[in-house]
């Protein structure tokens, strides 16, 4: 007796262009694989800072620079400070300040207790601030905030620190421009620092 089941779908990479015959229909299988990447090109190509970069015709001068990012969506700010030592980026120090200010440090992702209440949430949260001193090397490795790479679950951080560490490397190419869209700093206990 032969088997009334249907065959097998195809996996997400198989291409198949032609309609094909499933109980006597015709039927046409879409290649999965290209709309997927797609979608994700697309998608990504929204994301990131929103920075112009840098003009690398442009060199950088010796001494040390910061640079602050726009506010995320809870209101926290990042802050680079560089120091450029001949002509190369040779320190680099991220820091988050959350919208009360607080820095995102290993308190970062506890209740206001001072208590690990969601362990989940509190690993994403070190996680993303263990990104920090990781970007902060990876500038000084590859000499571009754009060359940085960015690392999953840390993303938000990433936008700042670019958006950060450009304006920073643009002071010390003697083309940084103050901004409208600056972040009030003494409501975050920045200002003067």
């Amino acid at each position: 007796m032969p088997s009334k089941l249907p065959p097998p779908m195809p996996s997400p990479t198989t291409r198949t262009s032609g309609p094909t015959t499933q109980g006597g229909q015709a039927v046409r299988r879409a290649a999965m694989g290209v709309p997927a990447c797609a979608i994700v090109g697309l998608t990504m190509a929204g994301c990131g800072p929103s920075v112009p970069p840098l003009d690398r015709d442009i060199p950088f001068t010796d001494g040390t620079f910061s640079g602050l990012s726009g506010k995320d969506e809870e209101g926290a700010v990042g802050r680079v400070t560089l120091t450029v030592a001949q002509g190369k980026v040779a320190e680099v120090d991220f820091e988050v300040v959350q919208s009360d200010g607080t820095p995102k440090d290993a308190e970062y992702g506890k209740d206001s207790d001072g208590q690990i209440s969601n362990t989940e949430y509190y690993a994403k949260a070190q996680a993303a601030v263990e990104a920090f001193d990781v970007y902060a090397a990876q500038l000084i490795e590859v000499g571009y905030p754009g060359d940085v790479d960015v690392i999953s679950g840390a993303t938000w951080a990433y936008e700042q620190f670019v958006e950060a560490s450009t304006e920073a490397l643009q002071a010390s190419q003697g083309v940084a421009e103050a901004g409208d869209d600056e972040p009030d700093l003494s409501e975050l206990g920045l200002d003067g620092q």
